[in-house]
């Protein structure tokens, strides 16, 4: 183009839209940034050989959403590290790992499961597997362990779960069908008789069958 040429009427129009889309995302994002106000994330394995990895089911962002300071977030990706027990999101601009303020998270869900903060029995985030009247939760963690390769040290990271039911303001740590009809002692007899008619494994499935054995509980409490 000469100099002092106007531009051309197709280039106003790209420049416009151009413009247009830019300023659409900014507002966007404003709409946003709460939930883009924590900290870059700091991997703690940055520097060391492992074997696994020290995120919720898969080593890669996943969409979920989350209640974050007031408000819901919706098809936000997101990576759920359980060996520290923090939630990250992907900034749309720098692409950082941010880790999101612990307090200011109500609840997320990823990978379809549901999971909130709680501070008994322990501060973390749990799975909520059934929320009646009778809770149960998965608690789901990992260790590390270390062990010598050929050349140099190897951190292993091992995935983990504790199940847990709370009844009248008690939680229980629940290890097998004995220690979960225990808890659920009242109907000992008809929760049993549940897991046989719905062939439900307590030991191949632990987390269906409490999930089931809760709601089936407050149901017959109900019907007293």
């Amino acid at each position: 183009m000469l100099f002092g040429q106007a531009p051309k009427p197709d280039s106003l129009v790209l420049s416009s839209s151009r413009q247009f889309l830019t300023q659409l995302y900014d507002q966007n994002l404003g709409e946003n940034t709460r939930l883009y106000n924590g900290i870059e994330f700091i991997d703690p394995f940055q520097r060391k050989v492992i074997e696994g990895f020290p995120y919720f089911v898969m080593d890669d962002w996943q969409d979920g959403s989350i209640f974050y300071d007031g408000q819901l977030y919706e098809n936000i990706p997101l990576l759920f590290d359980i060996y520290q027990s923090r939630v990250l999101v992907d900034h749309p601009k720098s692409h950082a790992k941010i880790e999101l303020i612990t307090e200011k998270i109500k609840y997320f869900t990823i990978s379809d499961k549901y999971f909130v903060h709680l501070e008994s029995p322990s501060a973390g985030f749990y799975q909520e597997l059934y929320g009646g009247e009778t809770k149960v939760y998965a608690l789901h963690y990992k260790t590390i362990q270390e062990k010598i390769g050929e050349k140099t040290m190897i951190t292993e990271l091992v995935t983990k779960r504790r199940l847990y039911i709370l009844r009248d303001g008690t939680y229980y740590t629940i290890t097998s069908k004995k220690s979960a009809l225990n808890v659920l002692k009242e109907h000992k007899n008809e929760l049993n008789k549940l897991l046989g008619q719905e062939k439900i494994s307590f030991k191949n499935n632990k987390e269906h069958a409490l999930a089931r054995m809760g709601y089936y509980f407050d149901q017959l409490n109900e019907q007293k």
